[in-house]
């Protein structure tokens, strides 16, 4: 059964909205003749559908002065509708067509896969988000270290079968979530019904199994700049599957060393009880709790909120949940998640001057020694 979760009354202020569909797929879900799928989709949202043309739904949008966006992730695909909550019936029919009658016409694929290849071709404009996907690769064996940026062998080989029968097999009902924020729910509901009451209640896939292991990621690369990403196991982390705690060192080359050295200590001085004060804690928690209220003042942060939570744990927990968990969180608490986390096999990526870089071996040292 698919799942709707639109505002509490108290926090319908102001004339916006976003509604979102959300949906528990990505490219953790392809197979080898698949692969790529995840990010094509995101390219071919809010395309030619079976009952629109792409220039007839662009005019639709831009009459309501609203703004369609989807993205891909690894264990998330989402499609989100943003205008004045007074279209919430036309944003709702608008973004569901999109998902759901995709026409997926040959020119326009074409199109989205050279622009693909365009992509890729520049990636080396981009090393933060390169190292994201390195870091996926060497440190999982399994699902998660699936790329999710298509390959150029994945290019030459998607088609639109294979984009329909990845749909055909992961958009279903039980793995969907309809959020809106500045819609009330009785009114999402109502809106949203007769278009997914048709939705076949299937059984829902096992999901793909993922395993931390750690590893070591390096690429020369004619850059002033050597960029640099840490990473480890989080035990018990997001939706129970593995993520990865992330720092990142902007340095020139002949720093690179010093960089890493700066990125251990930081970590290992946070594990290590007695370092942190009560008082940098206490700064560190009012930073929190200001970042995540002030990102929630956006619709479509809180709608991307919502559909997330009902994806993640089954249900929306309210703000006043996570704002008590970060005031309850101890010095002890941070020491000792801080051990667990670096006590996990190292993941290093490296992209630039990647001499000047540590060997992975060092590096790991520096976080095991006894």
């Amino acid at each position: 059964m698919y799942r709707v979760a639109g505002s509490h009354l108290r926090s319908l202020k102001g004339p916006a909205a976003s509604v979102g569909l959300y949906i528990d797929c990505g490219s953790v879900y392809e197979s080898p003749s698949s692969s790529g799928a995840s990010h094509l989709l995101e390219r071919m949202a809010f395309r030619s559908t079976t009952n629109r043309s792409h220039l007839r739904l662009v005019r639709e949008v831009e009459a309501i002065g609203g703004n369609v966006s989807a993205s891909a992730s690894r264990e998330q695909m989402s499609y989100t509708y943003d205008a004045l909550k007074s279209y919430a019936p036309e944003m709702v029919e608008v973004l569901l067509d999109s998902v759901r009658n995709p026409a997926f016409l040959e020119w326009e694929v074409k199109e989205q896969l050279q622009k693909i290849k365009s992509e890729i071709s520049e990636i080396s404009d981009n090393p933060q988000g390169l190292l994201l996907e390195a870091l996926h690769s060497a440190g999982y064996s399994g699902a998660l270290a699936k790329p999710l940026m298509a390959t150029e062998s994945a290019i030459n080989r998607l088609d639109i079968s294979t984009l329909e029968e990845f749909i055909h097999e992961n958009y279903t009902a039980p793995r969907m979530v309809l959020a809106a924020s500045g819609v009330e729910h009785d009114e999402l509901v109502s809106i949203a019904e007769p278009l997914l009451s048709d939705l076949p209640a299937v059984k829902r896939h096992e999901e793909p199994k993922s395993v931390y292991v750690g590893g070591d990621y390096r690429c020369q690369a004619d850059s002033p700049t050597t960029h640099i990403a840490l990473a480890f196991e989080v035990p018990g982390g997001w939706r129970q599957e593995k993520t990865a705690m992330i720092v990142t060192v902007l340095q020139s080359p002949d720093f690179a060393s010093m960089a890493v050295d700066l990125a251990a200590g930081e970590l290992l001085e946070v594990a290590t009880p007695g370092k942190v004060t009560q008082e940098q804690l206490d700064r560190a928690k009012e930073a929190t709790k200001a970042a995540v209220l002030m990102n929630l003042e956006s619709r479509i942060v809180a709608s991307e909120d919502i559909g997330s939570q009902v994806l993640t744990y089954g249900e929306r927990k309210p703000i006043e949940h996570f704002m008590r968990a970060v005031e309850e969180t101890t010095l002890n608490d941070i020491s000792s998640v801080a051990k667990k986390i670096i006590s996990s096999p190292l993941t290093l990526a490296s992209w630039g001057d990647v001499i000047h870089v540590p060997s992975y071996e060092s590096v790991s040292r520096k976080f095991h020694a006894k």
